[in-house]
This record gives C-alpha cells, sequence and structure tokens, in this order.
C-alpha cells in the first residue's frame, strides 16, 4: 500500500478552451474537467450538457474515485443510490465512489413513464 507522502500532489489548471467534449449518448455531451489520475483518484470533475435523446443512461458504479458532475446545459432526472431528483444548468451533483447511479434528460423520462 502507498503511503500518502509517497504520492505527488500537484496544482491543476485546465483551461476552457482546453475543454473537449465526448459525446456519450444522443445528446449528451461529457467534458472532463478534473481526471481521477490527477487527484490521486478521490474524484472526477465532469461538465455535462444534455439535450433531448433516445433511450436512458445505464446505471453505473465506480469504485476507484467519486464523481461530480456539474450541469452546463439542459436537465437531467439522476438516480443516485435509490435516490431521484432533477438537475439544471448551474446544478452540481457528487457521486460518492460504488454507487449505482444514471441520468436520463428529462422529457425522455417523463415520456416514458417513470
Amino acid at each position: 500500500m502507498q503511503r500518502h507522502q509517497d504520492l505527488e500532489r500537484h496544482g491543476i489548471h485546465h483551461s476552457h478552451q482546453e475543454m473537449e467534449w465526448f459525446d456519450v449518448l444522443p445528446g449528451e455531451q461529457v467534458a472532463y474537467r478534473v481526471h481521477g489520475k490527477d487527484v490521486n483518484n478521490e474524484y472526477s470533475l465532469f461538465d455535462l450538457r444534455m439535450a433531448a435523446k433516445q433511450g436512458n443512461g445505464p446505471i453505473a458504479i465506480h469504485h476507484k474515485a467519486d464523481e461530480i458532475f456539474r450541469i452546463i446545459e439542459g436537465e437531467a432526472r439522476f438516480h443516485i443510490g435509490g435516490k431521484k431528483f432533477n438537475a439544471g444548468a448551474g446544478d452540481v451533483i457528487v457521486v460518492p465512489r460504488g454507487t449505482p447511479h444514471a441520468f436520463a434528460y428529462v422529457d425522455n423520462v417523463y415520456s416514458s413513464g417513470r
């Protein structure tokens, strides 16, 4: 096991111009703001854009790091550890490592009867 003093810590700067958006599902884009590997797998920070899309996101569980989502555009219905709630532009969502979670575009969730 690696001791805390053996882990290299350093400042992180990611400019807005360096952001790279990835299409996860149709109408859903994610940009990594902080990768877990940069912070000893303590957390990952994502910006999220939600627009009309088909289907709901799959349930995921990440064991290495907490996840932090910042909603930039749109609105999503989150399912985190058995709780359900809507989140919109400007909201921040923290998902502790090991917690089942999923999210989907709000209009799609309501139209499917969930």
